[in-house]
């Protein structure tokens, strides 16, 4: 008794179940989209799979397949078997791209060379099919720098340095969307649950005793290197060379103590190069410890001065004294520096979310990084950047945020009893027609919030303030109290009208028809030099911004701009086009946004973005690629500013 070998002999199998009767290989290659001469290879296979388990398939000429039973009390055990929760492969081998990143883990895996009929059965597939994936292996191969070889006789093997070989192997692994974590799923598909288990609890339990620290995903890819890394050695390939530079005796120390608990968990042997191997896969991805440190005084701060030091002189923002922002990023770096020197990839899932809605902190980073690419020439891509992004977005927020784009929302603490709060809540909403009250609170329940979510408190009593400021009421509020608070509301909506009226305006508004995106930079950029606002410099720096990386927002909206803040005067130029067009390799944009910024008005830069994040969100893009005039946008600008 046992599983099918692969998920499209089950389907086979139900379909044949469910027919009842005969059922012919034209409407199973149909259903399946499979030859017929390969559902004559699959009706073999589960044929003989059945027949270990009290069924078979017979072939009635002229009308089909049919399913009999010729041990009911066998088959029933079956079919009970096959109807409980199974695990599922970890590659789909119904699936192409699927089956070729098995195709290649295989060949990785194998110590000689394989023939193409081995894989084929392998992957229970025609030999045609498998010398065809054989072109893919190649192309997915070629970015490790590893090379597919045949020789006669023997078959095809993959070839390279051992470093890239594994580095290939642990993409194949980890590149899997698993409903569990990938490493538990892949290693239990191995049947190696037991060594990952053990492996784990040591290294964990090493870890927390000498107060290491490492990203839940920053150790589950250590450990799949590690678990590689014995497999590798197993096989006969240790690493005979590689040498690391520039890491400190402490990672040196926990790199000599892995290699201690690998070999006590799997009794093999680590080299002095394999012990390099682990040295730079602490290094790259650990977190450095800063709380008993003078980040000053360590290797990467220098870098990190440089870029604080550019994102002031470039969009005026001061983070220099962000002693967290620093800390942050000393840590984060000093791993990423590894990963840059020695050319390793990190997974970002959250990159594109980043991108589109915290674009000014990755605008910001991005520039940073290439202006120091002369002093510091590390090629940074794009994940890295996203993860920087997010220690400067932070730092934004808590040095320049201010929230514009809402109603002002409170939260009331009252001190005296129910009947007292419910005065003051119903007094202030009659006041304050522009302020919601998301709830009202006792101190107890006060003091036990860590963060709060609304813009204000107002308290009968005297509290702390956390992390929003506190106004004090009586428990009765005074007219001169109400009017106080009507005041700061009131204070807002100008403000956020004040913003709209000062950088958009109807003469940097316009439609078109599709043109190049050359010429609609072009006319866009001419607009604003025509007022004054920007000079000659202006638009060779939106272009050579666009050669570094996608300006699209979002679903059909561009926001190209120059390298830092180069204008005399802020204006955002709207262009909205009646059709879609390429705006880059990946994707086409119906709405540019072209950003005119000065350095006068660089914290207004944060609420810029913010209005443009909201504009890209699902339930606004429809509404604004519809727009035909300024007033249209305005009034579609003001639903979101309220």
């Amino acid at each position: 008794m046992g599983y099918f070998s692969y998920k499209r002999l089950e389907i086979l199998y139900g379909m044949l179940l469910d027919a009842g009767s005969n059922i012919s290989a034209h409407k199973l290659s149909k259903e399946l989209h499979i030859s017929e001469r390969t559902i004559r290879t699959d009706i073999t296979r589960l044929t003989e799979f059945l027949e270990g388990n009290g069924a078979t398939i017979l072939l009635i000429r002229g009308a089909g397949y049919q399913l009999q039973v010729i041990d009911a009390a066998k088959f029933q055990a079956f079919q009970l078997e096959a109807s409980r929760p199974k695990g599922v492969d970890y590659f789909d081998l119904d699936n192409p791209k699927e089956r070729v990143k098995y195709e290649i883990f295989k060949l990785l895996s194998s110590k000689d060379h394989l023939k193409l009929e081995e894989l084929a059965d392998l992957v229970f597939a025609s030999r045609a099919t498998v010398s065809n994936d054989m072109k893919q292996v190649r192309k997915v191969i070629a970015s490790y720098d590893l090379q597919l070889v045949s020789k006669t006789g023997s078959g095809v093997k993959i070839v390279g340095d051992e470093e890239k070989i594994r580095y290939c192997l642990t993409a194949l692994i980890a590149s899997k969307q698993t409903v569990e974590p990938y490493l538990e799923t892949f290693f239990d598909w191995r049947e190696q649950k037991d060594q990952l288990k053990q492996l784990k609890e040591a290294v964990t339990a090493y870890f927390f005793s000498a107060n290491i620290r490492f990203t839940d995903e920053a150790l589950q890819n250590l450990l799949l290197h590690v678990m590689i890394l014995v497999e590798r050695v197993e096989l006969g390939h240790p690493l005979e060379q590689f040498d690391m530079i520039d890491v400190s005796g402490e990672e040196e120390d926990i790199a000599i103590q892995l290699a201690t608990i690998i070999q006590a968990v799997f009794q093999v042997p680590i080299s002095g190069a394999d012990k390099n191997y682990l040295l730079l896969q602490i290094a790259s991805k650990r977190i450095l410890n800063t709380d008993d440190k003078d980040i000053s005084e360590l290797d990467d701060y220098t870098y990190i001065e440089g870029l604080l030091s550019r994102i002031e002189s470039h969009y005026s923002y001061s983070l220099q004294e962000d002693l967290q922002l620093k800390k942050d990023m000393v840590a984060h770096i000093h791993s990423m520096l590894y990963r840059v020197k020695y050319q390793m990839t990190v997974k970002n899932p959250m990159t594109e979310h980043i991108k589109r809605y915290y674009p000014l902190a990755y605008e910001i980073t991005l520039d940073a990084v290439e202006s120091l690419k002369n002093d510091y020439p590390y090629n940074i891509n794009q994940n890295e950047l996203a993860y920087l992004a997010l220690h400067i977005g932070a730092s934004l927020e808590r040095n320049y945020q201010i929230s514009y784009y809402r109603h002002k929302s409170a939260l009331i603490v009252c001190g005296s009893g129910f009947g007292t709060a419910r005065i003051v809540e119903v007094k202030v909403k009659t006041a304050v027609s522009g302020l919601d009250i998301t709830k009202v609170i006792s101190i107890q329940e006060y003091n036990r919030l860590t963060h709060l979510e609304e813009d204000i408190v107002l308290s009968t009593v005297n509290i702390s303030e956390k992390n929003k400021p506190v106004i004090k009421i009586s428990n009765i509020p005074t007219k001169d109290e109400l009017r106080m608070l009507s005041a700061i509301i009131e204070e807002q909506t100008n403000s956020n009208q004040r913003f709209l009226t000062n950088f958009f305006t109807e003469d940097c508004f316009s439609t078109s028809q599709v043109l190049p995106k050359s010429v609609i930079l072009e006319e866009m950029v001419g607009v604003l030099q025509q007022q004054g606002l920007v000079d000659e410099a202006f638009l060779p720096s939106v272009i050579e911004r666009e050669e570094l990386g996608s300006t699209v927002l979002g679903a059909g909206i561009a926001i190209p701009h120059p390298l830092g803040l180069l204008a005399k005067k802020t204006k955002i130029s709207i262009r909205i086009l009646d059709e879609p067009i390429k705006w880059d390799q990946k994707q086409t944009v119906q709405v540019i946004f072209l950003l005119c910024i000065s350095k006068n008005d660089y914290e207004e830069a944060i609420h810029i973005y913010e209005l443009l994040v909201e504009l890209v969100r699902e339930e606004n893009q429809d509404k604004l690629a519809k727009l035909t005039t300024f007033q249209e946008f305005v009034a579609l600008a003001k639903d979101i500013l309220v």
